[in-house]
């Protein structure tokens, strides 16, 4: 589903780059064709990344929450079916809606609730609840913790049985996510394992979670920087260079890579480079 993400913000920022072409006098050389291609192709990747997030998030609530891995094929039938009908269906009703009113042309918007002044605004919303979410992840993420180590203790404890099993000796490191297993002849070990797993993946979530909102919010509010100054200003523009809008739809797509690729990247790198 981060592909989905990432393909839906490469379709926002692409129509947003190509309007440089005209960036000198952006409303009165830009041709209507291209107005209607930016307008389709950005709704279209905004709606598309709105479906993509949906599956994401309650793909990450059934492994986190209802502890249950993997996905069903009709699940997955859901997900495909979203993803391709979420984005199709309101983008058509806006296209019908723009073309009969003609309202697909260069505009200015002056207005502290058009773009991206509401989006400003809606953000810290966001910014909370997913604060307050990370909360209540964190504080389970300490009884998880607790858990584990009583489950680690237990096992330590085991001795040789009646059936000849072997003592178990595990070293688990929380900080570094690290585990090993010297010996395992019991299905403890296993559950152990499972545990230790989602205990990281819970914690890589929530870290992100909150780095996504809290940077969703600062370029709301670096967007919104210009249009607040036009409305200081009485509604003055000024057509010419690039705006905090345009570096925003820029910027967007870095932003998602900062916070769900380097991680993984940055730690196959030093892997490969430990091996050698």
């Amino acid at each position: 589903m981060v592909v989905v993400i990432s393909i839906g913000m490469v379709l926002v920022e692409f129509p947003v780059l190509l309007g440089v072409i005209w960036i000198d006098d952006f409303k009165n050389k830009v041709p209507w064709g291209f107005c209607l291609f930016q307008g389709v192709a950005i709704q279209y990747g905004a709606f598309l990344q709105m479906s993509g997030g949906l599956c994401f998030a309650y793909q990450t609530y059934r492994l986190l929450v209802l502890n249950r891995q993997g996905i069903t094929e009709t699940l997955k039938k859901v997900y495909i079916a979203l993803v391709i009908l979420y984005p199709l269906i309101p983008t058509a009703i806006l296209i019908y809606i723009a073309m009969k009113y003609d309202a697909i042309k260069p505009l200015t918007l002056n207005w502290l609730f058009g773009y991206s002044g509401s989006n400003f605004i809606l953000s810290f919303v966001g910014v909370y609840y997913s604060g307050r979410a990370a909360v209540a992840v964190f504080r389970h993420l300490d009884r998880f913790k607790t858990s584990i180590s009583s489950s680690r203790s237990h096992i330590q404890s085991a001795q040789t049985s009646e059936s000849g099993q072997e003592e178990l000796t595990i070293s688990i490191d929380l900080e570094e996510n690290t585990h090993s297993v010297v010996t395992s002849n019991t299905v403890q070990t296993s559950d152990l394992t499972k545990q230790i797993k989602v205990y990281n993946l819970t914690k890589a979530a929530a870290i992100r979670m909150v780095l996504f909102s809290c940077s969703f919010a600062f370029i709301n509010f670096f967007a919104s920087i210009q249009t607040v100054l036009i409305v200081i200003k009485g509604g003055k523009t000024i057509e010419k260079g690039l705006s905090g809008h345009d570096w925003v739809g820029a910027l967007q797509g870095s932003i998602i890579f900062l916070i769900f690729g380097i991680p993984q990247n940055v730690r196959k790198f030093f892997l490969r480079e430990a091996r050698f």
